[in-house]
């Protein structure tokens, strides 16, 4: 999510109750459901606060679960409560929806649910309202709540109305399946960095760990049991990246030559650019740029940890993509990726927390953006040049519309096809294709 900016707003950067997971999930749906926090700044802090796997692994699933249901659970407790929350009271209404969620969806004994949630009402200091936690968490069972019909149909899927109604207009015949696979959990890639190891041998090493997991493509590994990431072999030694399939498309899709100069732009936090350096060893140079500087000090971390032999090929850069022509630190480029600020709708499944950071609002602005980048870097690209355009969206505005739109004010860009059978523009990928995130790219010619 490139974007987080747009919906920061002023919050406390971690919590100052005693620590009690039930009370830290709350919190943490407070932050991002009323302060318009993301969960990737949210839960680094969280997790701090415990030393056990399987207590931070309680912690993001209860977390992401109450986001990914949060109209059931909203709906559900807003039946429940004779009126709102609100203020400083409102997290109260978090925890009730966290109990919901455990008793619910996650299957937890009434008593031990209730009991839990309870002791979480105190520990956020909110000893007053244990009573109607209690009250309200047992009427949900004993009035059969969870059978009654719901008012919306956003409800059921899931998903902010404007959404819900953007999806049924853009994919007629396909948002109900969208919606769906945007709520499933995401499975674990790997992209294996061949510099360090094949793709059997890095196999041989997860069979040896007992790890599941299959095999597909070039270099991509799918993890089918759950496993610490700092865990698997090779962590530290860089054998491999953790890339959705869906991402890793651009070492196939942006054909890089020896001696080329390649420009990755909206570069961190550096996976496509590690996948592009591994795949294309003799480019000359490879720049990657991004606009905030604290993701370039990611995008270093990553790229140090990959021990690549040819990393002084990679030249990092604090710049901003929408004024790109103005920073005279850049050469001419044979290739780029435009891996562009987005709404971040493709990665629903990976980031619930996007579904309710994202306005209906921001997609204009995004456009807007968007349109304004490429410009920028069509101006870099070389004659002759390719331009990979990436997002992971699945919005047709930011998307083939977008790439049709560009077509039609450059009379030097040429499309090409991804897939020569196909009629759309771009290759749009859906979330649960081949298991993976939705994506889209589009192939950029410069003909003069």
């Amino acid at each position: 999510m490139k974007t987080n900016k747009l919906f920061a707003k002023n919050h406390k950067n971690s919590p100052s109750h005693r620590t009690n997971l039930r009370a830290d999930a709350a919190w943490a749906l407070f932050e991002v459901l009323e302060s318009g926090r993301s969960t990737r700044d949210i839960m680094p802090a969280l997790f701090e606060r415990y030393t056990k796997p399987q207590d931070r692994g309680w912690l993001q699933e209860a977390t992401y679960g109450c986001l990914r249901e949060l109209p059931i659970l909203q709906f559900w407790t807003h039946t429940l409560l004779d009126k709102p929350l609100k203020g400083d009271k409102k997290i109260i209404e978090h925890l009730v929806m966290l109990g919901l969620f455990q008793i619910h969806f996650m299957r937890t004994l009434d008593h031990a649910a209730v009991s839990e949630t309870v002791n979480a009402a105190k520990a956020l200091n909110q000893p007053r309202f244990s009573g109607l936690v209690n009250a309200i968490l047992r009427n949900f069972t004993r009035n059969n709540v969870a059978d009654l019909p719901f008012p919306q149909p956003h409800i059921e899927y899931g998903l902010p109305k404007w959404l819900h109604k953007q999806l049924q207009q853009d994919y007629p015949e396909q948002w109900q399946n969208i919606a769906k696979q945007s709520n499933k959990k995401a499975p674990l890639w790997l992209r294996i960095n061949k510099q360090k190891i094949s793709v059997d041998e890095y196999s041989k090493h997860l069979d040896q760990a007992g790890i599941e997991h299959e095999c597909h493509g070039i270099g991509a590994v799918k993890l089918i049991s759950q496993t610490s990431v700092p865990k698997l072999p090779g962590y530290d030694d860089g054998w491999f990246n953790v890339q959705d399939y869906a991402a890793q498309q651009c070492m196939n899709l942006l054909p890089i030559d020896a001696g080329d100069t390649v420009l990755d732009c909206c570069a961190a936090p550096g996976g496509k650019t590690l996948a592009l350096i591994d795949v294309n060893p003799a480019l000359a140079s490879l720049y990657a740029i991004d606009n905030v500087a604290s993701r370039l000090d990611t995008l270093r971390e990553n790229i140090t940890r990959a021990h690549l032999s040819n990393e002084q090929k990679i030249v990092v850069l604090h710049a901003d993509a929408a004024a790109l022509s103005t920073h005279d630190k850049l050469p001419m480029f044979d290739k780029i990726l435009l891996d562009a600020p987005c709404s971040a709708s493709g990665i629903i499944r990976r980031h619930p927390d996007i579904k309710w950071l994202r306005k209906r609002a921001d997609i204009d602005v995004l456009v807007a953006l968007q349109s304004q980048i490429l410009d920028e870097v069509w101006a870099k690209l070389k004659t002759g040049g390719t331009l990979l355009y990436a997002t992971c969206s699945i919005l047709p505005a930011e998307n083939s519309k977008q790439i049709q739109t560009f077509l039609d004010r450059h009379d030097d860009a040429t499309l090409v096809p991804i897939d020569e059978d196909s009629p759309h523009v771009g290759w749009q990928i859906l979330p649960g294709e081949q298991e993976m995130d939705g994506f889209f790219y589009a192939r950029l010619l410069k003909s003069k």
